[in-house]
């Protein structure tokens, strides 16, 4: 678990960022599609939106108008919350040596339908993860290749054990189900470098190690069924290597 000052950890919207290793959406956060009790004014602003002769229906109901998201640090032995000064950061994911950070920031609205937030509008970022911790304003800088997520509400941020290598999964807004799969190396000083993969499609899960990134490709690739990828590197350069297609239809596993 990343460590903070004064034994805090921190909560954006009731929720603690973790390092990779975590359980998803990271102790890891809940995923985005996890109700949340909400406050009662919100309650009635979310009964007061919905149709009152039928349920509300995630087909038909529009979220509420956007608001930023306000995140603050939790000390866990005290339950002390301390709001961190930069707004808007969502789901943070720490790398295992307490230096940068992985956030979507952006706002957010409030879905009658569900009771959940939804992101309607922003990108992941990568920030000093301390400096953040700080008071003052800190800049944040896209990833390579990721103009914004402003649709999808899924995504997986995992670091390597080292913390010099990044992964990143964000789900088709059409079809959460599959998405597309981008690794990064990360230089000594923290930001992010060279982009190794990008956007190569993926079903959700993937594994992380120090020296290997392995996934499942969605079926129906090149017209066959789904594979099982194993991109691996070491001091003497880095590769490739792919399973037979599997005919059937049945989920595979990538273990970690």
């Amino acid at each position: 678990m990343p460590t903070s000052p004064a034994g805090s950890s921190p909560s954006p919207e009731g929720s603690s960022a973790s390092p990779e290793g975590s359980s998803a959406s990271p102790t890891r956060i809940a995923p985005p599609g996890t109700p949340e009790p909400l406050p009662s004014d919100l309650r009635d602003l979310a009964t007061a939106s919905s149709p009152p002769s039928a349920a509300p229906s995630s087909a038909t109901a529009s979220p509420l108008p956007s608001v930023p998201v306000g995140s603050f640090l939790l000390d866990p032995a005290t339950g002390t919350q301390t709001p961190i000064t930069r707004p808007a950061i969502w789901r943070p994911v720490v790398d295992p040596t307490n230096r940068t950070v992985i956030f979507w920031t952006g706002e957010q609205a409030l879905d009658p339908a569900t009771s959940t937030w939804v992101p309607t509008n922003g990108q992941l970022v990568a920030a000093d993860w301390q400096a953040l911790l700080g008071p003052g304003d800190v800049a944040a800088t896209p990833l390579p290749g990721q103009p914004g997520c402003p649709v999808s509400t899924s995504w997986d941020v995992r670091w390597d054990p080292s913390g010099r290598h990044l992964a990143i999964w964000i789900a088709d807004p059409a079809n959460p189900s599959v998405g597309s799969l981008s690794l990064f190396a990360v230089n000594a000083d923290g930001s992010i470098g060279a982009t190794l993969l990008a956007d190569i499609a993926a079903l959700p899960g993937l594994s992380l190690g120090s020296d290997r990134l392995a996934w499942a490709s969605p079926p129906g690739q090149n017209g066959q069924g789904s594979t099982l990828s194993v991109y691996a590197w070491s001091d003497d350069g880095a590769g490739s290597v792919h399973g037979a297609p599997d005919p059937g239809t049945g989920d595979l596993v990538v273990a970690r």
